[in-house]
């Protein structure tokens, strides 16, 4: 799923680019996903309504390689978290 951040970010380049996702609020509403839908339609793109890897590109927002690494440190996270890990080695 996409961030606060990245949402904002595609609300204003769809914005920009003519799209109508409504305010920059960075809030994923009707209006943000339907722009999404008509710009993927728009550029040949697998048509979902979603912020994919794919439509972040087109839109020249495609994630940074520490963001990548960020979103998978964070998916990674078990619900024991680190304080598993630290129990497992004090013993």
């Amino acid at each position: 799923t996409a961030t606060t951040a990245q949402v904002r970010e595609a609300q204003t380049k769809l914005n920009d680019m003519g799209f109508h996702a409504g305010r920059v609020d960075g809030v994923w509403g009707p209006r943000t996903q339907a722009a999404v839908r008509n710009f993927q339609q728009s550029e040949d793109l697998e048509t979902t309504g979603q912020l994919n890897q794919e439509t972040m590109k087109a839109l020249g927002l495609e994630k940074t390689g520490r963001e990548k690494e960020e979103a998978a440190a964070l998916s990674d996270q078990s619900p024991t978290g680190s304080a598993g890990q630290a129990r497992k080695d004090t013993q």
